[in-house]
């Protein structure tokens, strides 16, 4: 076995801190907080400008969720994308009815290519969170973003990397491979990649307003792309696009309030679950990995793990829709961590049996039993 040792360097700061995945995007907020905008103008700005940076990751075209914890209000705006008016349940046709490829279409259409592609909901997001908590206009907060895709920036490994790996997806859109494969190859780690035309896009928006996208000039040029190229968005459908404010979801762990973004995502149910099933566990005495200190990795923790991850994967309970989600988190959540952790045990997976044969409710009374017996 080789042992491996990797760190990263703690930042230090007094006043405030922007932590993101790339560090452009964390001195664009910076950058804020030192023109005097709060955490909202910061988180904005970062955004933006990760859509340059890291295109794969953020855009303006995308989906997303926000949470916000300021002075007497928790919330969460959900940007996420909403289908097209058009869009049919027939309109792909599934690859197969079994995992693993049972979400996959014939032709990748429901992952590559313009029917593939939702109406938009992450500038929607951000320019609201921006008008109602931020405290800086909008060309202001854009101001990063533009100079970035205008000026060029060094590719990271991980940007050189995403590109080389979808290169033949990219090849398939003639402006996309012009920006990304410049020469017909993927560039490499340290080149500079430079957007000017995304940069006359975001001066647009820095301009208009979200306006400009949802049934504005900008949203008119996307949608007779998509008429001409066999996509299904139509400036009604970005018109009509609504962002909507949720109620964070809800748990406990070690006796710490944890909150997370409800449903359509499922990152906060998640993140929670994880919690309350270490929340049994001597989460420090096991050590790296859960392995302890000296203890090679098992058969049987390999099992039990490939187990949990099947079920996840296929369990139909985890389909779930926000309110019926939250319901689930106030009542749930600690007794289907009790009844997974008792699913894990080894001296009880005999009597448990595997995971996919089990309901919610039977975790929920797993718990529950659990918490009877006081264990």
């Amino acid at each position: 076995m080789t042992r491996a040792r990797t760190e990263k360097r703690p930042v230090h700061a007094s006043r405030g801190m922007v932590v993101t995945n790339h560090p452009l995007a964390s001195a664009a907020g910076v950058e804020m907080l030192a023109g005097g905008g709060n955490a909202v103008d910061a988180a904005v700005a970062a955004l933006f400008a990760l859509s340059v940076v890291e295109p794969m990751m953020v855009g303006v075209f995308g989906a997303g969720h926000a949470q916000l914890w300021l002075a007497g209000l928790h919330t969460v705006i959900d940007g996420y994308t909403v289908a097209p008016a058009a869009a049919r349940p027939d309109m792909y046709r599934p690859r197969s009815d079994t995992w693993p490829e049972y979400m996959e279409a014939e032709g990748r259409e429901n992952s590559v290519g313009l029917r593939s592609v939702g109406v938009p909901g992450t500038l929607a997001a951000w320019c609201e969170m921006l008008a109602r908590f931020g405290t800086l206009d909008l060309p202001t907060v854009v101001a990063p973003a533009i100079r970035h895709a205008e000026s060029g920036f060094r590719v990271t490994g991980y940007l050189a990397e995403c590109i080389a790996e979808t290169a033949a997806d990219l090849a398939r859109f003639e402006e996309t491979a012009r920006v990304f494969l410049p020469g017909g190859a993927p560039p490499g780690r340290g080149d500079r990649l430079v957007q000017p035309e995304y940069a006359g896009t975001l001066r647009t928006i820095a301009a208009e307003g979200p306006g400009a996208l949802y049934g504005g000039a900008l949203g008119r040029r996307v949608v007779e792309h998509m008429r001409r190229a066999g996509g299904l968005i139509t400036l009604d459908d970005l018109r009509r696009y609504r962002t909507v404010e949720r109620a964070p979801v809800r748990g406990s762990y070690r006796g710490f309030e944890v909150a997370g973004c409800p449903p359509p995502t499922g990152g906060g149910i998640h993140l929670i679950q994880i919690l309350n099933l270490l929340e049994g566990y001597d989460v420090a005495g096991l050590g790296f990995l859960g392995l302890g200190p000296q203890d090679p990795a098992t058969p049987e923790w390999g099992t039990m793990l490939s187990d949990v991850n099947d079920y996840l994967q296929t369990a139909p309970w985890l389909a779930i829709v926000p309110g019926v989600a939250i319901v689930v988190s106030v009542l749930g959540f600690n007794l289907i961590g009790d009844g997974l952790r008792e699913a894990l045990d080894p001296k009880l997976r005999g009597r448990t049996g595997k995971f996919r044969e089990r309901s919610m409710f039977w975790f929920l009374g797993a718990g529950r039993r659990r918490a009877l017996r006081g264990v």
